[in-house]
């Protein structure tokens, strides 16, 4: 046993197998991954191994000299990415990530190669290491990948069991989902896009626009999850907070939806057009549309995880980039099935767009950033560039995308055998200020609001069956509309339209949204549910904090270790006498963050006879400081510039308190 491990080199080809195995080990239990994405990774790795070191043994006519180079170079190659990540190097600098690589790769190659010793020895250990690794990684990663099998199984066998109808009237319906596409007055106000022209389009073609909707979960699996079974995740909190990290519980309750489950009884397919996210997925859907030439998500991270991705860059060729422009495009064009499936049809589709990475100008044309590569299950991508250039970067491609959403939209209207149903939601808003580490609440507030909005048409709704609307606005339903009113700060408004029946409203929430167009399609009774959102960090999956009382943001801050207060110094052009300087605050706090609002600390009110800027109320309050006349809150702050609760002008700045 000991000559066969001191023999041939099998190391290299363990190692290059290794980290393929250690992510899909990591991911299966928590994605729904099929081993068939591990084929061609595994496939590439071992045929580059092998010629890399049949190659070295030609020319060192050493064998195990040439398997520990190889070895070497392999380990380099697949721990790029994570090395660099640690030493906090940033991927889309390569005139450092590979000089680094290349002088110690050299280094270990001189030392290999004018060894006078035997390598035997060495090149035994290797293989007990690599063997080691290799087996690791399989007995870690088979029990989750083994539970997600039988989820699936379980799953197909519901499926083929649930009760089938004969094909219907029904109209196909389009469930569309524009990662992190924000609000409209989010867009006007922190990113200079007036969205107003997209917005006509919609409601000209027969939607009801949501003006103040907002997700009920800040991530995309527990906010698909919540949509697609129009209930919150209440459940799985009490099961899995603090206990586990695992995605899967959310996956699984995407993958098995109870909106399918209803369509499916009443004689409806399924069709998903594929991101390459696995978490996002139908169980047993009739027909899947994969990603048309482009690798899937974990083959992505895979590349990823090696300097290809840099090398393309120094050459001119971004491939992830190109990936992420095919797989938008692609899922673009493919929301028009036509023929190829029966009808009617439950089309579900998520565009990571206008999601970072900021690939499209406005106008469509390929940009090409700098980092920005790496996907995460934490929902995001190492983004890199200053503020301005983000805030660019997202109404540049929010702008393409407005344009392609409604060459879409035409096209389905065009093409399908009746009027549909058509979905067009975000599962989240931007994050571009958002410090998961001390969120802010006009970051939060930003990643909580979203588009959402709706088309159904006449044509399609079914007669309740009691003759009662129980689906009507908030106003009717006790607990919904308290929900509202505490929520908002003003009772949330109905939008007509709909067979003369007022069933959705300013303010719903996804988990609402299939309840309203159920009820619409089938004269079902689902009742509204109160309309709230829930924060949870980007490491606490299964914690959720109510974003919808006044004191969210003090138990968020506490969470953090932060003060929850703020000092509010407020230039107004005529003070208001009708309110005290604290309620004034109060009132200033509401305008600038809504509902998502802090607790106010200390407040300064200084009027004047002029209406001030930003940069000039900053500029008032440091000579203020200078004078005596205010204390010292520090250069960190947040702005509002505007009509003040008095109706008069006035500028605004709130420092947040940083310690207990």
């Amino acid at each position: 046993m000991r000559r066969a491990a001191n023999g041939w080199p099998v190391h290299p080809f363990l190692f290059a197998l290794s980290p393929i195995l250690f992510l899909f080990a990591y991911n299966a239990a928590r994605l729904p991954l099929s081993p068939s994405e591990l084929v061609i990774p595994a496939l590439i790795a071992l045929a580059g191994t092998l010629l890399l070191w049949l190659l070295l043994s030609l020319i060192l006519r050493d064998r195990v000299k040439a398997g520990i180079i190889t070895s070497a170079f392999v380990l380099f190659f697949f721990l790029h990415g994570r090395v660099l990540s640690l030493l906090r190097l940033r991927a889309g600098e390569p005139e450092f990530s590979l000089p680094f690589w290349g002088i110690l790769l050299v280094v270990i190659a001189l030392l290999v190669i004018r060894a006078r010793r035997p390598l035997q020895r060495l090149n035994g250990i290797l293989n007990i290491i690599a063997a080691t690794i290799l087996l690791t990684n399989v007995v870690l990663g088979l029990p989750g990948y083994l539970s997600s099998l039988s989820h699936r199984r379980r799953d197909e066998r519901r499926t083929k069991n649930e009760e089938r109808r004969t094909m219907t009237d029904y109209p196909d319906i389009y469930y569309i989902i524009l990662d992190s596409y924000a609000r409209d007055d989010v867009l006007k106000d922190d990113y200079g896009l007036d969205n107003t022209p997209f917005l006509d389009f919609l409601t000209t073609h027969g939607f009801q626009v949501a003006r103040r909707s907002r997700t009920n979960y800040i991530h995309t699996y527990p906010s698909l999850a919540a949509a697609l079974n129009f209930e919150y995740l209440d459940s799985l909190a009490r099961k899995y907070a603090g206990k586990t990290r695992e995605l899967t519980p959310f996956t699984d309750m995407i993958a098995n939806n109870r909106v399918v489950e209803i369509l499916r009884q009443h004689g409806y397919s399924t069709l998903v057009v594929s991101s390459g996210d696995p978490g996002i997925a139908l169980a047993n859907s009739e027909t899947v549309l994969p990603l048309r030439g482009n690798l899937t998500e974990f083959q992505n991270l895979v590349l990823n995880s090696t300097p290809l991705p840099v090398m393309f860059e120094l050459v001119g060729r971004n491939s992830f980039y190109d990936q992420r422009r095919g797989q938008i495009l692609h899922a673009l064009r493919s929301l028009t099935p036509g023929a190829q499936v029966r009808h009617p049809v439950f089309v579900l589709a998520h565009i990571i767009c206008p999601h970072p990475p900021y690939v499209f100008g406005p106008n469509g044309e390929s940009i090409n950033p700098r980092g920005a590569r790496v996907f995460t299950a934490d929902d995001g991508f190492q983004v890199t560039g200053d503020r301005q250039q983000q805030v660019k970067g997202f109404a540049d491609q929010t702008r393409f995308l407005n344009r392609r959403v409604e060459e879409t939209v035409n096209r389905i209207l065009a093409e399908s055998p009746s009027s549909p149903v058509i979905i067009l939601q975000a599962d989240h808003g931007p994050d571009v200020d958002l410090d998961w580490g001390n969120p802010q609440p006009g970051p939060l507030a930003e990643r909580f609001a979203i588009l959402n909005a709706v088309c159904i048409p006449p044509s399609a709704i079914q007669p309740q069956r009691t003759g009662v609307w129980p689906y009507a606005p908030c106003s009717t339903d006790s607990e919904s509309a308290q929900s509202a009113k505490s929520a908002d700060s003003s009772p949330a408004s109905s939008l007509g339209g709909l067979g003369g029946e007022s069933s959705l409203y300013d303010s719903i929430t996804p988990v609402n949204t299939f309840r309203v167009v159920l009820n619409r399609l089938f004269g079902t009774e689902l009742p509204l549910l109160p309309d709230r959102s829930y924060y949870s960090g980007a490491q606490a999956s299964y914690e959720f904090v109510d974003a919808n009382d006044s004191g969210f943001f003090a138990r968020l801050r506490e969470r953090a270790g932060l003060a929850a207060g703020v000092n509010v110094v407020a230039f107004p052009r005529a003070a208001g006498a009708e309110l005290s300087p604290k309620n004034y605050c109060r009132k200033l706090l509401a305008l600038k963050y809504g509902w998502v609002r802090p607790a106010l600390r200390r407040s300064y009110i200084r009027a004047k006879a002029e209406e001030l800027s930003a940069e000039q109320a900053f500029e008032m309050y440091r000579r203020h400081v200078q004078s005596g006349d205010l204390p010292e809150l520090g250069n960190e702050y947040e702005v509002y510039a505007g009509a003040g609760p008095d109706g008069n002008p006035v500028a605004a700045l709130f420092f947040f308190t940083k310690g207990r």
